[in-house]
């Protein structure tokens, strides 16, 4: 893990930057509800379409800022990862280069082969696509959590209870899916 890490240290400042897009993001996401509760409750009621018009407007604004911030996510994540996805590559073409003819006669060609297509091609969903979705998961997921708690906590207290399964399930699937990934890649080896 560490390894992977690493890939990222070079571009530690786009990443900063995605991360407080995601966060904007997701805060963003939460003011929504407290805009649909100003309509419901205070707006319509009381027959005011100066506030009505204001809070439409406010919920259309969010919703256009929202796409801007998404589609800056999407390059960021893109660039980023396909810049660590090459150095990847470059360092593994690298470091074959520098392997002994022992190496290439004692190890199956599918094995070689194996590892850099999809072992890289594992790793760049893993760059370009999960660690982002993970983050801005996580990020909407604590976001919800406070806006939950700032709108009704009893309700609030009631989601909280079924979070422990959730959660128990999603990893007991994420073990399902490492095994049979490691599997596959054995098949894929030996074909």
């Amino acid at each position: 893990m560490r390894r992977v890490l690493g890939l990222f240290k070079a571009y530690a400042a786009r990443l900063i930057l995605l991360l407080i897009l995601i966060v904007g993001s997701s805060a963003l996401g939460i003011a929504s509800p407290f805009l649909l509760r100003a309509i419901i409750d205070d707006a319509l009621p009381n027959g005011n379409l100066g506030l009505l018009a204001l809070l439409a407007g406010s919920l259309i604004a969010l919703a256009c800022f929202g796409t801007v911030i998404g589609a800056l996510q999407v390059a960021i994540t893109s660039r980023v990862g396909q810049a660590i996805m090459h150095d990847l590559r470059v360092g593994v073409y690298a470091h074959l280069q520098s392997l002994s003819l022992g190496f290439f006669t004692t190890t199956r060609t599918g094995e070689v082969q194996s590892r850099i297509a999809s072992d890289i091609g594992g790793l760049q969903a893993l760059v370009t696509h999960t660690a982002g979705e993970l983050t801005r998961n996580v990020s909407t997921v604590v976001m919800t959590m406070i806006a939950i708690l700032a709108l009704e906590w009893r309700l609030a207290l009631f989601s909280f209870l079924v979070l422990p399964a959730a959660i128990w399930i999603s990893h007991r699937v994420g073990k399902l899916r490492e095994e049979i990934t490691y599997e596959q890649q054995l098949r894929i080896a030996d074909l």
